[in-house]
């Protein structure tokens, strides 16, 4: 049985592998999609983080207790940690394309998976974690000093804070390692077109 499918098998591995193949289009098409959804998640990280800012600079301004305005400031450090990761990615982004567009590979595969490993690792490991790092002490001094320094019900709010960052840490974590993992089958792609046909 299995002489009478070697030809069968013979004829379909010496078919031409075209098909797996990528065009110039298809990948300037990756390539723009992969920026329209960058430049989707900076602008809105950067609304949301100087909203951030302002707002916790009116807290602390107004509100006079001590924790308070302790956990406003590392808020505010946290926000403007993760608006400076953002600045860096975006400036590693556009070095890397003035590099690519000077030597003529901007349209490559390798430029290509090099700008989906430096997301990969923008959403996991060091980047990720720094980011947590933070942002959560901010919040938890934030939190746990409105609860004990307002009386019920002005307390409402550090349980609010608290509830929040208690579902902040396992949603981003599960977020951002989804995005992670996204980007590293998008590479196990492109990584398989580069194989020798079987």
């Amino acid at each position: 049985m299995s002489s009478d499918n070697s030809p069968l098998c013979n004829l379909w591995q010496s078919q031409p592998q075209e098909s797996f193949q990528m065009s110039v289009e298809e990948l300037r098409k990756k390539r723009k999609r992969l920026h329209r959804g960058l430049l989707i998640r900076d602008s809105t990280v950067w609304i949301i983080c100087l909203f951030e800012i302002a707002w916790f600079a009116y807290v602390l301004v107004v509100v006079p207790q001590l924790v308070v305005r302790i956990g406003s400031v590392l808020i505010m450090l946290g926000m403007a940690f993760l608006n400076g990761q953002i600045w860096l990615d975006q400036r590693r982004r556009r070095k890397s394309q003035e590099r690519a567009e000077a030597s003529g590979n901007v349209n490559s595969l390798d430029f290509f998976r090099s700008e989906l490993v430096r997301q990969r690792e923008f959403h996991r490991g060091l980047w990720f974690w720094s980011r947590m790092a933070m942002l959560i002490p901010g919040m938890l001094v934030l939190s746990i000093g409105a609860i004990f320094v307002f009386p019920w019900p002005d307390n409402l709010v550090g349980y609010s804070v608290a509830s929040v960052t208690a579902i902040l840490i396992p949603v981003a974590s599960w977020l951002n390692l989804s995005q992670s993992r996204n980007y590293q089958r998008q590479i196990d792609a492109l990584d398989a077109l580069k194989l020798p046909p079987a």
